[in-house]
């Protein structure tokens, strides 16, 4: 039957796999073709493996690279109407295509492309002749009825091109060299000290190279960049776990090279039965030898005098990759310097100060000094911001370094909630710290900074006999604000109390970007999330902060991540203009890799948001409204102040800087603050406005230089007026532009 024929042919199958099995068992064969075998299969093992949790990632890369690219292909067709990201992808690729064809049909070569990469889409209607003479045309190789001289401004032109992509390509490859020396320092340096070692001197070198290896430079300390290395989760665990493999298979590989050896030594060469059996057996009594030294305690002899070469192979590279195994995240591959070192690191100078306010918050100003300069800029943060916006773009493009670089003595301050959080009472609970609205902000905090900045100049100033030309004032120095959207509404607080009240504010200047304080229209997520948190949130949670760093670290490097994806981090920017502002292609979101984790450090109390909140209900820049009977204790009237009404008070001049892109405070809200002052005080009020592509965090983050040129020049102006025109008494504080 047919059972019977299939039984027979499996026990024949298995007799035939027996056979084989005993003959290669019985072969004659020697411990080294055995040890060379395993080894082998071993370190193709590893490879496979290693490839596979490749592959793997890639696969994960790629999944979610494609969900982000639906979700934004649907968003985005809903929003302009159009298939957006499925016609951007294809307008790329039928581009490289067109320039394949281009390529192929013409017999265009690589160097070639040097002369003209304006290639035109060809029309196959036409014929040979017809699209070599267009093409022509396009190129401008040869056209009819041309002029000798114009003829030879374009062959000069031609030329100039050419020489100019030449030279580009000869810089790009000089620059590709530059690094390898520097990444074959540690070696060259190795040589160079066993050539010292062996004559017995110093080599005499004048070269540049030799004195850098000499002095241990690296191209890390002459290059500098506003941000360092991060890496992502997902990058991470794949160096990681291909590291572990890498670990695990030395180690085995190590293990049976010093069983075979031992074999070896044994004399155990016969055929492959006899040396695996030995090898076993070896095996098991090494085993055992090692359970017994780990429970009593006694060291184990090495089973060889020398190390093998996979142990010297496992000992180089596990120097460092234990450390990593241990750490499995990498959370150190993150950029997390202090704003300190972010700033020194830029080549500039840094000075930590501590602002003391009267409810014992120890606040954190941060000054990259100038002692002798009489002129001071003082930086304010938003809301879950901190000083580090300042310094986010690198030392060409950030407001505080041109502030310093033009002469400028730099402060920037950091509201209660950021830093290291301190207070002069180590017993203060959570619910006590971090019971704080925008008032505290405003009429304890901005105090503190000022006072702190008007007690370091005087004595700095005073020790080195500097003043400004206006010597009636009584103060040495001249003081221009610099705020955003929360620290706006609260210098524009703070100033009109002092006004209001006779106080000195010590301030001649005031510059607001997109100041809040008055929100008629607002985005829908913050009129969904508006009334949850100020009813229920609020309730159970004091404060918006993550308690643990290594909390804030993973989360920053999964949206390094996710904006290593190209998809990913179009959706990602999408989103954040949506509810920001700004231009997709250049948000800072995606761009400025500290943000995320500069945002997520940046703690603030759920109170501010409720004030917020306040605001936006009552249609009124006001004070936090405690209720009916705290309000009569706080501010004397059974409703909180409206701060628009008293900007009559106002005698420093105020410039609003205005973002027609910003989405979160909106344009008109702004002019509203600016209309409010101009009817009162026309000489005083000045407005700045900028296009579409500026969002809300664009006037700290953005890449745009229109601002930070707008605003160096009124420092400029304020500098050289007050050095050519130094006012009278009556108008000491007037120094408007």
């Amino acid at each position: 039957t047919q059972s019977t024929w299939g039984a027979a042919l499996g026990f024949c199958a298995f007799s035939v796999c027996v056979v084989a099995i005993f003959k290669f068992a019985m072969k004659p064969t020697t411990v080294d073709s055995i040890a060379s075998y395993v080894d082998t299969s071993l370190a193709g093992l590893d490879e496979s493996i290693k490839s596979l949790i490749r592959e793997s990632f890639i696969l994960v890369n790629n999944t979610i690279d494609g969900v982000s690219a639906g979700i934004l292909h649907v968003l985005q067709s809903q929003k302009v109407g159009r298939l957006y990201y499925a016609h951007r992808r294809s307008r790329i690729k039928a581009a490289a295509n067109r320039l394949r064809r281009d390529i192929s049909q013409n017999g265009l070569s690589s160097f070639a492309l040097l002369f003209d990469f304006n290639f035109e889409p060809l029309d196959n209607s036409d014929s040979p002749s017809q699209r070599q003479l267009k093409k022509l045309k396009s190129r401008q190789y040869a056209m009819d009825n041309v002029q000798q001289d114009a003829s030879s401004s374009s062959s000069i032109r031609v030329a100039m091109r050419v020489l100019v992509r030449l030279s580009s390509s000869v810089c790009a490859l000089i620059s590709l060299w530059i690094p390898l020396p520097m990444f074959f320092r540690s070696k060259w340096t190795a040589f160079e000290d066993a050539d010292l070692a062996a004559g017995g001197g110093e080599k005499s070198s004048t070269s540049a190279l030799h004195q850098a290896r000499k002095l241990g430079l690296t191209l890390a300390d002459i290059i500098l960049t506003p941000d360092a290395p991060s890496t992502g989760i997902l990058e991470d665990l794949q160096m990681n776990m291909v590291v572990g493999t890498d670990a695990f298979f030395l180690n085995l590989r190590n293990w049976l090279n010093k069983g075979f050896m031992s074999v070896k030594q044994q004399g155990a060469d016969a055929n492959v039965l006899h040396i695996i059996s030995a090898f076993s057996l070896h095996m098991i009594r090494m085993t055992r030898e090692t359970i017994i030294s780990k429970i009593h305690g006694s060291p184990r002899k090495p089973l060889t005098s020398s190390p093998s070469r996979y142990e010297l192979q496992q000992r180089r590279f596990l120097s460092g990759g234990r450390r990593r195994l241990g750490a499995l995240l990498c959370l150190e591959k993150l950029d997390t310097r202090p704003i300190g070192e972010v700033i020194q690191a830029a080549g500039y100078p840094y000075q930590g100060l501590t602002a003391h306010t009267v409810d014992n918050y120890l606040l954190e100003l941060d000054r990259i000094p100038r002692p002798d300069s009489p002129y001071v800029v003082f930086f304010q943060h938003g809301v879950v911001d901190s000083s580090f916006a300042w310094v986010a773009n690198g030392a060409a493009d950030s407001l505080a370094f041109r502030a310093w670089d033009m002469g400028c003595d730099v402060f920037m301050g950091n509201f209660r909630g950021n830093g290291a959080r301190k207070h002069a009472d180590p017993g203060i609970t959570p619910d006590q710290y971090w019971d704080f609205s925008v008032n505290e902000l405003a009429f304890v905090d901005l105090p503190a900074f000022t006072q702190a900045i008007s007690e370091v100049k005087h004595k700095e100033l005073e020790e080195l006999g500097k003043q400004l030309p206006d010597s009636t004032s009584g103060r040495p120095f001249h003081l221009t604000t610099v705020s955003h959207s929360m620290g706006g509404a609260a210098m524009l607080m703070y100033l009109t109390r002092c006004c209001e009240r006779k106080m000195n504010h010590h301030m001649d200047k005031v510059i607001l970007l997109s100041p809040a304080g008055i929100h008629r229209d607002i985005p829908m997520l913050c009129t969904v999330a508006g009334p949850v948190i100020d009813r229920t949130v609020a309730k159970w949670i004091n404060a918006f902060y993550f308690p643990s760093q290594n909390i804030t670290k993973i989360i920053a490097k999964v949206f390094q991540d996710l904006k290593n994806l190209p998809a990913t981090r179009d959706l990602i920017s999408f989103l954040a203009t949506s509810l920001l502002g700004g231009d997709v292609k250049d948000s800072p979101v995606s761009k400025v890799n500290r943000l995320i984790y500069n945002v997520l450090g940046s703690g603030t109390s759920t109170k501010i948001f409720r004030h917020f909140w306040q605001m936006y209900k009552a249609d009124r820049f006001q004070g936090f409204d405690y209720g009916k009977e705290t309000n009569l204790a706080v501010y004397g009237t059974a409703e909180p102040p409206e701060f628009l009404s008293k900007y009559k008070y106002i005698d420093t001049p105020v410039h609003f800087v205005v973002g027609l892109g910003d989405r979160l405070i909106r344009p008109q809200d702004v002019l509203r603050h600016y209309y409010a002052l101009q009817s009162v005080h026309p000489e005083l009020a000045f407005l700045q406005t900028y296009n579409e592509k500026y969002g809300h965090v664009d006037f700290t983050y953005g890449p745009w230089s229109e601002l930070s040129d707008y605003i160096i020049n009124e420092l400029n102006q304020a500098m050289t007026q007050v050095q050519r025109e130094p006012p009278s008494p009556a108008s000491v504080r007037h120094l408007s532009v």
